[in-house]
């Protein structure tokens, strides 16, 4: 232990205010502090000179790593055969949407478990646009040839 924080624990502060002494000791600063990362691979403390907390990883044996769900020491096999399982129950109980739950009518979308569905195709005449179906307008406008015909008769008089 460290001379200033033995000197630090056994401190004890005089005050004399007109012929009174009162005794002050050192407040503890991890009184109201709670440190719990709910980490079970740490070891939780509370720095009483500062008032923070010190998560402190927890030390396997060569070769095995802390499981965090248990706080046991196990071998990495162990470890990525829990992370796998774990991923598959999360994909068994993964509904895939549907076009028409998506709102989309063409092109392929994003299933919501990670797959793509193919939504197919719009009609003739219509394009596909952000997953919808829209019909294409055609260009019916004569003001490219109202220009050109009065080109025409400005040029010739």
């Amino acid at each position: 232990m460290k001379i200033g924080t033995t000197i630090l624990l056994i401190f004890i502060a005089v005050v004399v205010v007109g012929g009174i002494v009162y005794f002050a000791l050192p407040q503890d600063k991890c009184k109201d502090v709670n440190c719990n990362d709910n980490n079970l691979c740490t070891t939780d403390s509370c720095n009483s000179e500062t008032g923070n907390c010190v998560y402190t990883p927890k030390t396997c044996p060569s070769g095995k790593q802390c499981n965090s769900q248990t706080g046991v020491c196990e071998s990495p096999a162990n470890v990525l055969d829990d992370i796998e399982n774990a991923i598959d129950e999360e994909l068994e109980t993964c509904t895939p949407k549907t076009c028409s739950q998506l709102n989309k009518e063409c092109e392929s979308w994003n299933n919501g478990c990670g797959d793509l569905i193919d939504c197919g195709s719009c009609s003739s005449g219509e394009e596909c646009e952000n997953g919808l179906c829209i019909e294409i307008e055609e260009e019916t406008s004569t003001d490219g040839m109202d220009r050109i015909e009065n080109a025409i008769e400005q040029a010739l008089g």
